[in-house]
Protein backbone atom coordinates (compact mmCIF):
# COMPACT_ATOMS: atom_id res chain seq x y z
CA UNK A 1 0.00 0.00 0.00
CA UNK A 2 1.55 3.36 -0.99
CA UNK A 3 0.74 7.17 0.38
CA UNK A 4 0.95 10.07 -1.30
CA UNK A 5 2.08 12.67 0.61
CA UNK A 6 3.48 16.21 -1.04
CA UNK A 7 5.26 15.13 -3.94
CA UNK A 8 6.57 11.66 -2.82
CA UNK A 9 5.15 8.42 -2.38
CA UNK A 10 5.47 6.66 0.44
CA UNK A 11 4.89 2.54 0.39
CA UNK A 12 3.72 1.60 3.53
CA UNK A 13 3.93 -2.15 3.50
CA UNK A 14 7.54 -1.87 3.26
CA UNK A 15 7.42 0.71 6.73
CA UNK A 16 4.91 -2.16 8.20
CA UNK A 17 7.06 -5.11 7.17
CA UNK A 18 10.41 -3.15 8.65
CA UNK A 19 8.73 -3.08 12.06
CA UNK A 20 7.39 -6.82 11.78
CA UNK A 21 10.81 -7.63 11.15
CA UNK A 22 12.54 -5.53 13.84
CA UNK A 23 10.19 -6.88 16.29
CA UNK A 24 10.79 -10.83 15.35
CA UNK A 25 14.70 -9.96 15.39
CA UNK A 26 14.41 -8.33 19.14
CA UNK A 27 12.02 -11.72 20.04
CA UNK A 28 14.87 -14.04 19.47
CA UNK A 29 15.83 -14.67 22.60
CA UNK A 30 20.05 -14.11 23.20
CA UNK A 31 20.79 -17.59 23.57
CA UNK A 32 19.63 -18.68 20.80
CA UNK A 33 22.63 -17.01 19.04
CA UNK A 34 26.14 -18.12 18.38
CA UNK A 35 27.88 -14.95 18.69
CA UNK A 36 31.03 -13.71 17.64
CA UNK A 37 31.75 -10.85 19.97
CA UNK A 38 33.76 -7.57 19.42
CA UNK A 39 35.80 -6.45 21.94
CA UNK A 40 35.15 -2.28 21.03
CA UNK A 41 31.75 -3.43 19.76
CA UNK A 42 29.85 -0.62 17.71
CA UNK A 43 27.66 -2.40 15.44
CA UNK A 44 25.54 -6.03 16.16
CA UNK A 45 24.63 -7.92 12.99
CA UNK A 46 22.40 -10.72 13.25
CA UNK A 47 22.99 -13.34 10.27
CA UNK A 48 20.96 -16.23 9.61
CA UNK A 49 23.39 -18.66 8.56
CA UNK A 50 23.84 -22.35 6.89
CA UNK A 51 26.99 -24.28 7.57
CA UNK A 52 26.47 -25.54 4.12
CA UNK A 53 26.29 -21.92 2.69
CA UNK A 54 29.26 -20.57 0.75
CA UNK A 55 28.30 -16.88 1.12
CA UNK A 56 27.89 -18.01 4.93
CA UNK A 57 31.26 -19.67 4.66
CA UNK A 58 32.96 -16.47 3.45
CA UNK A 59 31.62 -14.32 5.40
CA UNK A 60 32.48 -16.60 8.45
CA UNK A 61 36.29 -16.92 7.15
CA UNK A 62 36.24 -12.60 7.79
CA UNK A 63 34.68 -12.66 10.93
CA UNK A 64 38.03 -11.31 12.87
CA UNK A 65 38.16 -8.56 10.57
CA UNK A 66 34.27 -7.73 11.17
CA UNK A 67 35.20 -7.95 14.80
CA UNK A 68 38.19 -5.72 14.85
CA UNK A 69 35.81 -2.91 12.92
CA UNK A 70 33.75 -3.43 16.35
CA UNK A 71 30.99 -5.70 14.55
CA UNK A 72 29.24 -7.85 16.37
CA UNK A 73 28.05 -11.22 14.72
CA UNK A 74 25.20 -12.89 16.08
CA UNK A 75 24.25 -16.55 14.03
CA UNK A 76 21.16 -17.35 14.26
CA UNK A 77 20.22 -20.88 12.49
CA UNK A 78 18.52 -21.43 9.62
CA UNK A 79 19.28 -24.34 7.58
CA UNK A 80 18.30 -23.90 3.71
CA UNK A 81 17.64 -27.25 3.17
CA UNK A 82 14.99 -27.85 6.17
CA UNK A 83 15.18 -30.07 9.06
CA UNK A 84 16.16 -33.67 9.08
CA UNK A 85 18.74 -32.99 6.72
CA UNK A 86 22.35 -33.04 6.65
CA UNK A 87 22.83 -29.13 7.18
CA UNK A 88 20.17 -29.55 9.90
CA UNK A 89 22.32 -32.11 11.48
CA UNK A 90 25.96 -30.31 11.65
CA UNK A 91 23.72 -27.39 12.99
CA UNK A 92 22.06 -28.86 15.73
CA UNK A 93 25.46 -30.39 16.60
CA UNK A 94 26.83 -26.70 16.22
CA UNK A 95 24.18 -25.37 18.58
CA UNK A 96 23.93 -28.12 20.90
CA UNK A 97 27.90 -28.66 21.58
CA UNK A 98 29.39 -27.77 24.47
CA UNK A 99 31.71 -25.18 22.51
CA UNK A 100 29.36 -23.75 19.54
CA UNK A 101 31.82 -21.05 18.29
CA UNK A 102 34.45 -23.77 17.82
CA UNK A 103 31.92 -26.16 16.54
CA UNK A 104 30.53 -23.88 14.08
CA UNK A 105 33.71 -22.44 13.16
CA UNK A 106 35.19 -26.18 12.70
CA UNK A 107 32.02 -26.98 10.23
CA UNK A 108 32.78 -23.73 8.31
CA UNK A 109 35.58 -24.36 7.71
CA UNK A 110 35.12 -27.65 5.95
CA UNK A 111 35.90 -30.25 8.66
CA UNK A 112 34.30 -33.16 8.64
CA UNK A 113 32.91 -34.38 12.32
CA UNK A 114 31.29 -37.06 13.59
CA UNK A 115 28.73 -37.24 15.91
CA UNK A 116 31.21 -38.67 18.42
CA UNK A 117 33.39 -35.55 17.65
CA UNK A 118 31.00 -32.82 18.08
CA UNK A 119 31.38 -32.43 22.18
CA UNK A 120 27.10 -32.12 23.01
CA UNK A 121 26.25 -30.47 26.31
CA UNK A 122 25.39 -33.33 28.72
CA UNK A 123 22.13 -31.23 29.96
CA UNK A 124 20.79 -31.49 25.96
CA UNK A 125 21.89 -35.35 26.29
CA UNK A 126 20.28 -36.18 29.85
CA UNK A 127 17.14 -34.30 28.21
CA UNK A 128 17.51 -36.33 24.83
CA UNK A 129 17.63 -39.32 26.63
CA UNK A 130 14.11 -38.27 28.49
CA UNK A 131 11.86 -37.27 26.10
CA UNK A 132 13.16 -39.34 23.18
CA UNK A 133 14.05 -43.05 22.54
CA UNK A 134 17.68 -42.65 21.19
CA UNK A 135 19.57 -45.02 23.14
CA UNK A 136 18.51 -48.18 21.14
CA UNK A 137 19.13 -45.82 17.40
CA UNK A 138 22.69 -44.60 18.91
CA UNK A 139 23.84 -48.25 19.97
CA UNK A 140 22.72 -50.11 16.83
CA UNK A 141 22.08 -47.13 13.67
CA UNK A 142 25.14 -44.92 14.19
CA UNK A 143 26.65 -45.31 10.80
CA UNK A 144 23.16 -45.26 8.83
CA UNK A 145 22.16 -41.42 8.41
CA UNK A 146 18.81 -42.05 7.56
CA UNK A 147 17.72 -43.62 11.12
CA UNK A 148 19.93 -40.30 12.45
CA UNK A 149 17.99 -37.70 10.49
CA UNK A 150 14.45 -39.79 12.07
CA UNK A 151 16.25 -39.57 15.41
CA UNK A 152 16.65 -35.64 14.85
CA UNK A 153 13.21 -34.87 13.66
CA UNK A 154 11.95 -37.03 17.01
CA UNK A 155 14.32 -35.19 19.25
CA UNK A 156 13.21 -31.66 17.85
CA UNK A 157 9.79 -32.76 18.26
CA UNK A 158 10.42 -33.66 21.79
CA UNK A 159 12.26 -30.84 22.95
CA UNK A 160 9.86 -27.95 21.71
CA UNK A 161 7.00 -30.00 23.36
CA UNK A 162 9.17 -30.24 26.00
CA UNK A 163 9.79 -26.19 26.10
CA UNK A 164 5.96 -25.73 25.28
CA UNK A 165 5.09 -27.80 28.74
CA UNK A 166 7.70 -25.84 30.25
CA UNK A 167 6.57 -22.42 28.72
CA UNK A 168 2.84 -23.19 29.64
CA UNK A 169 2.95 -24.07 33.16
CA UNK A 170 4.90 -20.95 33.54
CA UNK A 171 2.12 -18.98 32.70
CA UNK A 172 -0.45 -20.94 34.12
CA UNK A 173 1.21 -19.77 37.52
CA UNK A 174 1.16 -16.28 36.20
CA UNK A 175 -1.86 -16.63 35.41
CA UNK A 176 -3.08 -17.92 38.93
CA UNK A 177 -2.27 -14.85 39.98
CA UNK A 178 -3.07 -12.31 37.65
CA UNK A 179 -5.86 -13.40 35.72
CA UNK A 180 -4.94 -11.24 33.26
CA UNK A 181 -6.76 -12.08 29.28
CA UNK A 182 -3.14 -11.66 27.90
CA UNK A 183 -1.85 -14.71 29.64
CA UNK A 184 -4.72 -16.73 28.86
CA UNK A 185 -4.10 -16.06 25.55
CA UNK A 186 -0.62 -16.62 25.23
CA UNK A 187 -1.80 -20.04 27.11
CA UNK A 188 -4.34 -20.68 24.80
CA UNK A 189 -1.73 -20.47 21.21
CA UNK A 190 1.24 -22.39 23.17
CA UNK A 191 -1.69 -25.22 23.63
CA UNK A 192 -2.39 -24.98 19.90
CA UNK A 193 1.06 -25.45 19.13
CA UNK A 194 1.35 -27.83 21.42
CA UNK A 195 -0.89 -30.13 19.89
CA UNK A 196 0.26 -29.16 16.35
CA UNK A 197 3.68 -31.04 17.42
Amino acid sequence: MYKISGDRILNITNKDLEKRRAKVLSDIPREEFISFKSKNEKYSVTIFTDVDCGYCKKLHSEIQEYNNLGITINYAAFPRSGIGTESFTKMVGAWCSSNPKKTLSALKSGEKLTLNQIPIDPQLTEKIFKFASIKHILNNHQNDQNKMFELLEEVTRDLKNYDLEFRIEELESKFSKDLSESTFNEIRELKKQKNIN
